[in-house]
């Protein structure tokens, strides 16, 4: 059946709970176990496959619950298009972990820096500024080890208001790759690239030469990259550098996803019941209505279906499959005979009521002129008076409207049943 599960254990020392423990089962957003120690303020949460963002546990403290606390986070690598398998995060650091991508990718490490005080009134935004991000990648068979990088290193933002000679020497803006090792070799090669400084008349363009990139290579014997390789690998860097940032801001995005999502699963527990349970299944009531809805509708059509206006003059023939020419003429002429005298006695039906409310008021008013009553007497029949007249004039107007509707109708009414007879199959000679 479709029920929820919550089986708690405390754990007591003395007067104290150390820890509370729950199971549960038939959650809508997934939760099956949650741990939490009233110690150290650790809440531990797992999750069963299915959940967004393919979250598998959660490791938190209760009383840092705010996105850039100290957290990690298990995932399904499986369930996710990056392959994301573990994130930990503090207010200054983001490590996540990746299992089985195409890249070789494995690990990537972001250092952030603190925020800048703004001054004045806050528009957009204040992330935290990226000092530096480190990836590391599996070897990748196909390729060479002297060309195949084992980890890279993006120093991407620089505060734009500090002056070259302001910032630290090992924070300076470049790019550091460093190859996988190579056979027989203890030594991995190395390649740094420092992006060129932009000058204040320079704009944006920037220029870089072969020479602002510093190379180790293990075996110095080996031949060394062009100036136009190593120019478009550090143009391949650059792109590289963006996309990252990009990334990281969206794992960032994602982990604030993530803890408002929560937020509000906790506030409304939903459960997942059995599409069988009509009972306490909204969706399934809903469409079990639906469908009762339906039914009667198409009986109703089907029924209206059943009502053949040619009826009663077919039977006249004996329900003949084809009519001769004399038959559908004689049907014709009693059809729009009927409805001509069916519109005729509705009104006459009218006029005739119309007409009797006319003569009652009429009466009315003679018999009140005619009265001769004390004053007081006078007063209390006056009022009864206007009242039965106004009643009688509304009825009157009433009728008016409706004698002056069925005329107008009549005529329209006439020439849809001229058209029916006319595009009736079984009525073309």
């Amino acid at each position: 059946g479709s029920h929820l599960e919550c089986c708690p254990i405390f754990l007591w020392t003395g007067q104290e709970i150390v820890q509370v423990q729950e199971w549960f089962s038939h959650r809508m957003d997934k939760l099956q176990e949650r741990k939490h120690s009233h110690r150290t303020s650790e809440i531990i949460e797992q999750f069963a496959p299915g959940r967004s963002h393919g979250l598998k546990e959660h490791k938190h403290n209760a009383k840092t619950p705010e996105a850039e606390a100290a957290r990690i986070m298990l995932f399904y690598p499986s369930a996710r298009l990056d392959c994301l398998e573990r994130r930990e995060e503090t207010p200054l650091e983001m490590t996540e972990h990746f299992d089985g991508r195409d890249d070789f990718l494995y690990k990537r490490h972001t250092l952030f820096g603190k925020r800048q005080k703004k001054f004045g009134p806050q528009t957009g935004s204040n992330p935290r500024p990226i000092e530096k991000i480190t990836e590391w990648f599996h070897r990748n068979k196909d390729k060479n080890a002297t060309e195949d990088v084992a980890e890279r290193v993006f120093y991407p933002e620089q505060e734009s208001g500090r002056r070259q000679d302001e910032r630290d020497s090992d924070r300076e803006e470049r790019f550091q790759l460093t190859f996988h090792l190579e056979k027989s070799f203890i030594t991995a090669d190395t390649r740094t690239f420092f992006k060129p400084t932009i000058m204040p008349n320079q704009g944006s363009m920037i220029t870089f030469r072969s020479q602002d990139s510093a190379v180790f290579q293990a075996d110095p014997e080996r031949q060394g990259a062009s100036s136009l390789a190593i120019t478009n690998m550090y143009s391949k860097l650059a792109e590289d550098e963006q996309a990252l940032i990009s990334t990281v801001r969206r794992s960032e995005a994602e982990v604030r996803a993530i803890l408002t999502l929560r937020n509000t699963e906790e506030s409304k527990t939903d459960l997942h019941l059995s599409i069988f349970d009509t009972e306490r299944n909204d969706e399934a009531k809903k469409r079990r209505h639906d469908l009762e809805q339906q039914r009667i509708l198409e009986e109703q059509q089907r029924r209206e279906k059943e009502k053949d206006y040619l009826a009663p003059y077919l039977a006249r023939f004996g329900n003949p499959k084809r009519l001769n020419r004399d038959q559908i003429q004689r049907i014709r002429r009693d059809c729009l005979t009927d409805m001509k005298s069916r519109l005729i006695n509705q009104a006459n039906l009218i006029q005739e009521r119309y007409e009797k409310e006319t003569q009652e008021l009429h009466e009315k008013q003679a018999w009140f002129q005619s009265q001769s009553l004390p004053a007081g007497a006078r007063k209390n029949e006056s009022d009864e008076y206007i009242a039965a007249c106004s009643q009688g004039m509304f009825r009157i107007e009433i009728l008016e409207q409706r004698l002056k509707r069925h005329k107008e109708m009549s005529y329209t009414r006439f020439l849809d049943l001229q058209r029916k007879l006319d595009s009736d199959p079984r009525l073309l000679a």
